[in-house]
């Protein structure tokens, strides 16, 4: 009969290896994964913020009166969900019409939203 002796010192050191390599994969494919759902979860509310506010514009144009937080809530719809052109671009139409007396700040800023982006082309 002869004797099992086990596994030897390299056997062990590469098992080990195979093993922390496919701990790291799993890892880094879970970190992608929660980084796309993260960037469509701020997608989706950039599209609902700016349907709200050109919903609020529609039904009253005078109730988009306080301009500072109008402007906060129109950059982070453009930071967070830039290639949704459609609601964006009337978001900044209804504001040219609210804020007509500072027009070329928002007219600079209508064309860079409207500017071509890498990939878009």
């Amino acid at each position: 009969m002869r004797r099992s002796r086990g596994l030897s010192l390299v056997e062990v050191l590469a098992s080990l290896t195979l093993i922390a390599g496919t701990m790291t994969a799993l890892l880094l494919a879970q970190a992608r994964s929660l980084r796309q759902l993260a960037a469509t979860r701020q997608g989706t509310e950039a599209h609902t913020l700016a349907e709200e506010l050109i919903l609020t514009w529609k039904a009253d144009p005078s109730s988009v009166t306080a301009q500072g937080e109008f402007n906060a809530a129109l950059r982070w719809v453009r930071e967070e969900s830039p290639s949704w052109r459609t609601s964006t671009r009337e978001l900044q139409e209804i504001r040219l019409r609210v804020y007509g007396d500072d027009g070329d700040a928002v007219l600079a800023e209508y064309v860079w939203l409207e500017a071509p982006r890498r990939g878009d082309r």
